[in-house]
């Protein structure tokens, strides 16, 4: 335990987290761009419910690649992302954690 000026002890109650995404969305949208500009690849597959995406979806399908969005569990997501991607596929929590632990048996 660390005393501050005032003498008092410092606990865990006296400090809080700051869980923050600096600069992914954007870091995810310029991987987009640029994996579709060298046509490195045929689709996108993107996990998200996230509008910051829309303008990196725009672009993929204009260089002609599928966008498909995948929504998980039963939070609402944006219109514009469905508008611009091809298709959206839907899992609920419990499908991806039957995934997730299936994929753990799976030997390579």
């Amino acid at each position: 335990m660390l005393e501050d000026d005032f003498n008092e002890t410092l606990t865990d109650d006296h400090f809080t987290p700051d869980f923050q995404q600096k600069g992914v969305d954007i870091k995810i949208g310029l991987d987009v761009a640029w994996l579709s500009s060298k046509s490195l690849v045929d689709r996108i597959i993107l996990i998200t419910g996230d509008s910051d995406f829309v303008p990196a979806m725009k672009f993929a399908r204009r260089e002609g690649l599928q966008v498909i969005l995948v929504k998980i569990g039963p939070k609402h997501i944006n219109e514009s992302l469905e508008i611009h991607s091809d298709f959206i596929r839907t899992y609920s929590n419990q499908d991806v954690l039957e995934i997730c632990l299936y994929s753990t048996h799976i030997k390579s």
